[in-house]
């Protein structure tokens, strides 16, 4: 259809709503129509107070039918007629739609900038917030271009998924990720823990199976004569340190005559 072109609206009394490039939100939501359409015709006309947008069926374009698009066609509105201060619902305006996006997934064109207080949440309102826009634009003068564009979400109804969302799930995921892995470790450490202390405990309980032997035959042989010692706690005497040779080779070489004179009494007479 043909129209006057949107840069022709003028949006004096509301300049906080234009862009770093001095685009009204009028030729900002022509420029990201243009994004699906191949007309050369402007869609947005300037309206007498009685006027309003509506998108019909044969209109309707996955540009169109995108909050961003939304919010800019409401300020649109509202720039060219204060008094009224009329705009449709975000029920109103999507009517027609075969489908609703958040934000602008077909991507931003060049030659434009979308400014922040278009990308406003409007799923649980329904309805484009001035108020906030106008705090959003002096208190945050950023905006989109096509460098760098915001997280969209596209929905097949009105109500859409807030961009929160994203950043919560991917915070949970981390979470889930760094609990697995600590408790991953604290399992190994655990393992290897229990692993030391079997093989301490199995290091103790051996002894060499002489030592054994010996242990067990000498402790029934020393409680039948009523003492005990380890058997490692035994001294072994030396046969040289004996006051007599007991050695079975040499067990002739001593003998005792009673009738021998020389062990007759040899006390000394103690007036010696």
């Amino acid at each position: 259809m043909e129209s006057p072109s949107s840069a022709n609206i003028s949006c004096i009394q509301d300049s906080w709503a234009s862009n770093s490039l001095g685009q009204n939100p009028c030729e900002i939501a022509e420029r990201l129509n243009s994004v699906c359409t191949t007309s050369n015709d402007s869609y947005f006309v300037e309206l007498t107070s009685e006027d309003d947008y509506t998108l019909s069926a044969e209109d309707q374009n996955p540009c169109l039918c995108t909050s961003v698009v939304y919010n800019l066609v409401s300020m649109c509105r509202l720039c060219q007629t204060k008094a009224g201060k009329t705009y449709p619902t975000w029920s109103q305006w999507t009517t027609n739609c075969s489908s609703l996006n958040t934000g602008f997934p077909p991507g931003l064109p060049g030659g434009t900038a979308v400014p922040d207080w278009a990308y406003q949440d409007i799923s649980e309102s329904d309805a484009f917030n001035e108020t906030l826009a106008l705090n959003v634009a002096t208190t945050d003068h950023s905006e989109s271009s096509s460098s760098a564009l915001p997280s969209s979400t596209s929905t097949s109804s009105a109500t859409s998924t807030p961009n929160t969302q994203i950043s919560r799930d991917s915070d949970d995921d981390v979470a889930a990720l760094v609990g697995g892995l600590l408790g991953g470790l604290v399992g190994l450490a655990l393992i290897v823990v229990a692993t030391l202390y079997l093989i301490r405990r199995r290091r103790r309980s051996r002894i060499a199976p002489s030592i054994a032997y010996l242990e067990a035959n000498r402790k029934k042989e020393d409680l039948a004569r009523g003492r005990y010692a380890p058997v490692n706690a035994l001294r072994t005497e030396r046969v040289s340190d004996l006051p007599y040779n007991i050695s079975g080779d040499n067990h002739s070489s001593f003998s005792f005559n009673p009738y021998d004179t020389s062990f007759a009494n040899t006390e000394k007479d103690p007036t010696q």
